[in-house]
């Protein structure tokens, strides 16, 4: 919705990450929205198969980045939204 369909990874407070679903569906009836959640090794393997543009997951998930998350993360994305960057 806020980056109208670009590739895009939005990093939330973990509070915050099922909001944003919870809006994109209410709002946009062909939602183009994953949520990454879970152990973070099965967020990574999510990341190799998405199949909608743009991804929310929490900002933790970016602390103690690995090589292969930061990959993946940034072959999806085109856009960074940084929700509630104060949280940093």
């Amino acid at each position: 919705a806020i980056a109208n369909g670009i590739e895009s990874v939005i990093l939330t407070p973990n509070p915050v990450v099922s909001t944003w679903s919870e809006q994109e569906e209410k709002f946009i009836p062909e939602s183009k929205l994953s949520v990454l959640d879970g152990p973070y090794l099965e967020r990574e393997k999510s990341l190799e198969h998405l199949s909608k543009p743009q991804v929310v997951t929490n900002i933790e998930f970016t602390r103690e980045m690995t090589i292969k998350r930061a990959e993946l993360l940034s072959r999806i994305a085109k856009m960074l939204i940084v929700d509630e960057a104060d949280y940093l």
